[in-house]
Protein backbone atom coordinates (compact mmCIF):
# COMPACT_ATOMS: atom_id res chain seq x y z
CA UNK A 1 0.00 0.00 0.00
CA UNK A 2 0.73 3.48 -0.19
CA UNK A 3 1.03 6.02 2.80
CA UNK A 4 -2.08 7.44 2.23
CA UNK A 5 -4.13 4.40 2.03
CA UNK A 6 -2.37 2.86 4.85
CA UNK A 7 -3.53 5.97 6.64
CA UNK A 8 -7.13 6.35 5.42
CA UNK A 9 -7.50 2.43 6.06
CA UNK A 10 -6.32 2.98 9.92
CA UNK A 11 -8.95 5.62 10.02
CA UNK A 12 -11.77 2.84 9.34
CA UNK A 13 -10.28 1.03 11.85
CA UNK A 14 -8.74 -1.44 9.17
CA UNK A 15 -6.80 -4.73 11.25
CA UNK A 16 -4.62 -5.53 8.89
CA UNK A 17 -2.96 -2.02 8.59
CA UNK A 18 -1.97 -2.90 12.12
CA UNK A 19 -0.89 -6.43 11.79
CA UNK A 20 1.50 -5.03 9.33
CA UNK A 21 2.15 -2.27 12.04
CA UNK A 22 3.43 -4.63 14.37
CA UNK A 23 4.79 -7.50 12.79
CA UNK A 24 7.75 -8.86 14.05
CA UNK A 25 9.34 -8.92 10.55
CA UNK A 26 9.78 -5.46 9.38
CA UNK A 27 12.30 -4.92 6.35
CA UNK A 28 13.31 -0.89 6.60
CA UNK A 29 12.47 0.89 9.97
CA UNK A 30 12.23 4.39 10.81
CA UNK A 31 11.60 4.65 14.55
CA UNK A 32 9.81 7.90 14.29
CA UNK A 33 7.77 6.97 11.50
CA UNK A 34 6.63 3.77 13.49
CA UNK A 35 6.17 5.62 16.54
CA UNK A 36 3.56 8.01 14.86
CA UNK A 37 1.74 5.71 13.23
CA UNK A 38 1.11 3.27 16.24
CA UNK A 39 0.17 6.66 18.32
CA UNK A 40 -2.39 7.12 15.68
CA UNK A 41 -3.97 3.86 15.15
CA UNK A 42 -4.41 3.45 18.80
CA UNK A 43 -6.22 7.16 19.06
CA UNK A 44 -8.35 6.46 15.99
CA UNK A 45 -9.36 2.46 16.29
CA UNK A 46 -12.85 1.66 16.50
CA UNK A 47 -12.27 -2.03 18.46
CA UNK A 48 -15.39 -2.80 17.40
CA UNK A 49 -14.45 -2.73 13.76
CA UNK A 50 -11.43 -4.94 14.86
CA UNK A 51 -13.87 -7.48 16.47
CA UNK A 52 -15.85 -7.90 13.05
CA UNK A 53 -12.71 -8.41 11.13
CA UNK A 54 -11.07 -11.24 13.86
CA UNK A 55 -14.39 -12.37 14.36
CA UNK A 56 -15.73 -12.99 10.41
CA UNK A 57 -11.90 -14.16 9.36
CA UNK A 58 -11.95 -17.07 11.55
CA UNK A 59 -15.92 -18.36 11.67
CA UNK A 60 -16.27 -19.55 8.01
CA UNK A 61 -13.36 -21.91 8.05
CA UNK A 62 -13.70 -22.73 12.31
CA UNK A 63 -17.86 -24.00 11.70
CA UNK A 64 -16.99 -25.72 8.69
CA UNK A 65 -14.90 -27.88 10.73
CA UNK A 66 -17.71 -28.09 13.70
CA UNK A 67 -20.32 -28.88 11.73
CA UNK A 68 -18.72 -32.14 10.00
CA UNK A 69 -16.82 -33.35 13.01
CA UNK A 70 -14.06 -33.88 11.28
CA UNK A 71 -11.02 -35.36 13.35
CA UNK A 72 -8.31 -33.75 10.83
CA UNK A 73 -7.80 -29.82 10.65
CA UNK A 74 -5.05 -28.40 8.30
CA UNK A 75 -2.42 -27.06 10.59
CA UNK A 76 -2.74 -23.82 8.66
CA UNK A 77 -6.58 -23.37 9.60
CA UNK A 78 -5.87 -24.36 12.75
CA UNK A 79 -3.42 -21.66 13.28
CA UNK A 80 -4.86 -19.30 11.61
CA UNK A 81 -8.32 -19.20 13.67
CA UNK A 82 -6.05 -19.70 17.17
CA UNK A 83 -4.23 -16.59 16.15
CA UNK A 84 -7.76 -14.56 15.43
CA UNK A 85 -9.06 -16.05 19.19
CA UNK A 86 -6.42 -14.80 20.93
CA UNK A 87 -6.70 -11.54 19.33
CA UNK A 88 -10.34 -11.38 20.40
CA UNK A 89 -9.59 -12.22 23.65
CA UNK A 90 -6.64 -9.48 23.60
CA UNK A 91 -9.05 -7.06 22.62
CA UNK A 92 -11.72 -7.81 25.47
CA UNK A 93 -8.87 -8.01 28.27
CA UNK A 94 -6.60 -5.33 26.67
CA UNK A 95 -9.04 -2.83 24.86
CA UNK A 96 -6.21 -2.07 22.07
CA UNK A 97 -5.35 -3.06 18.69
CA UNK A 98 -3.72 -6.24 19.08
CA UNK A 99 -0.08 -7.10 17.70
CA UNK A 100 0.23 -9.93 15.11
CA UNK A 101 2.55 -12.64 16.57
CA UNK A 102 1.39 -14.88 18.82
CA UNK A 103 3.68 -14.96 21.62
CA UNK A 104 2.89 -10.73 22.04
CA UNK A 105 -0.65 -12.34 22.11
CA UNK A 106 -0.03 -14.83 24.91
CA UNK A 107 1.14 -11.97 27.00
CA UNK A 108 -1.31 -9.95 26.40
CA UNK A 109 -3.87 -12.23 28.75
CA UNK A 110 -4.09 -15.38 31.48
CA UNK A 111 -4.33 -18.20 30.18
CA UNK A 112 -4.70 -21.41 31.79
CA UNK A 113 -0.82 -23.53 31.43
CA UNK A 114 -2.59 -26.53 29.41
CA UNK A 115 -3.66 -23.96 26.86
CA UNK A 116 -0.35 -22.33 27.02
CA UNK A 117 0.95 -26.04 26.21
CA UNK A 118 -1.23 -26.72 23.80
CA UNK A 119 -0.06 -23.42 21.81
CA UNK A 120 3.26 -23.90 21.81
CA UNK A 121 2.86 -27.86 20.62
CA UNK A 122 0.58 -26.58 17.58
CA UNK A 123 3.45 -24.23 16.68
CA UNK A 124 6.21 -26.62 16.88
CA UNK A 125 4.03 -28.98 14.94
CA UNK A 126 3.83 -26.21 12.22
CA UNK A 127 7.54 -25.94 11.60
CA UNK A 128 8.08 -29.26 11.30
CA UNK A 129 5.30 -29.51 8.35
CA UNK A 130 3.74 -28.30 5.52
CA UNK A 131 0.47 -25.47 6.40
CA UNK A 132 -1.70 -28.03 3.96
CA UNK A 133 -1.01 -31.11 6.19
CA UNK A 134 -3.48 -32.02 8.71
CA UNK A 135 -2.91 -32.83 12.66
CA UNK A 136 -5.39 -34.17 14.97
CA UNK A 137 -8.16 -32.11 16.57
CA UNK A 138 -7.29 -30.55 19.99
CA UNK A 139 -10.35 -30.59 22.84
CA UNK A 140 -7.97 -28.05 24.66
CA UNK A 141 -7.90 -25.81 21.84
CA UNK A 142 -11.12 -26.59 20.28
CA UNK A 143 -12.65 -25.20 23.59
CA UNK A 144 -10.97 -21.81 23.69
CA UNK A 145 -11.87 -21.39 20.22
CA UNK A 146 -15.66 -21.93 20.74
CA UNK A 147 -15.71 -20.07 23.49
CA UNK A 148 -13.73 -16.90 21.78
CA UNK A 149 -16.14 -16.56 18.65
CA UNK A 150 -19.82 -16.84 20.51
CA UNK A 151 -19.50 -14.10 22.69
CA UNK A 152 -22.00 -11.43 21.07
CA UNK A 153 -20.27 -8.12 20.61
CA UNK A 154 -21.36 -4.80 18.63
CA UNK A 155 -20.59 -4.59 15.40
CA UNK A 156 -18.69 -1.54 13.65
CA UNK A 157 -21.25 1.10 11.60
CA UNK A 158 -20.45 -0.06 8.01
CA UNK A 159 -18.37 2.09 6.38
CA UNK A 160 -18.50 4.87 7.70
CA UNK A 161 -15.33 7.13 8.36
CA UNK A 162 -14.23 8.46 11.54
CA UNK A 163 -15.17 11.96 10.91
CA UNK A 164 -13.70 13.70 14.38
CA UNK A 165 -10.18 12.02 13.21
CA UNK A 166 -10.18 13.49 9.32
CA UNK A 167 -7.33 16.14 10.60
CA UNK A 168 -5.38 13.61 12.74
CA UNK A 169 -4.78 11.73 9.75
CA UNK A 170 -4.13 14.76 7.00
CA UNK A 171 -1.49 15.91 10.04
CA UNK A 172 -0.20 12.34 10.07
CA UNK A 173 0.09 12.15 6.58
CA UNK A 174 1.61 15.52 6.06
CA UNK A 175 4.16 14.64 8.93
CA UNK A 176 5.27 11.49 7.28
CA UNK A 177 5.94 12.70 4.07
CA UNK A 178 7.97 15.69 5.65
CA UNK A 179 9.79 12.96 7.82
CA UNK A 180 10.81 10.62 4.88
CA UNK A 181 11.06 13.52 2.22
CA UNK A 182 9.49 11.48 0.15
CA UNK A 183 8.40 13.72 -2.48
CA UNK A 184 10.64 16.58 -2.13
CA UNK A 185 8.01 19.49 -1.93
CA UNK A 186 6.78 22.28 0.27
CA UNK A 187 4.52 20.87 3.11
CA UNK A 188 1.56 23.11 1.06
CA UNK A 189 1.74 20.33 -1.26
CA UNK A 190 1.58 17.53 0.99
CA UNK A 191 -2.23 16.71 2.03
CA UNK A 192 -4.15 13.32 1.21
CA UNK A 193 -7.62 15.10 1.72
CA UNK A 194 -9.20 12.30 3.49
CA UNK A 195 -12.03 14.77 4.44
CA UNK A 196 -12.96 14.74 0.65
Amino acid sequence: WDLKKAVYLALRGNAVVNEWHTSPIQYVYNEEFHSNLKKFINEVSDLKAYYHFYRNYMRQPWESYREDQAKQIKIKHYCYVLRCALALEWLDTQKTPPPMDVPSLLKGGSFDQGLKDQIDLLISKKGQTIEANTIERNQILDEFIDKTIFVERQRPFKDKLQEAHIDKANQLFKEMVLLNNIYGREQKFCSANFNQ
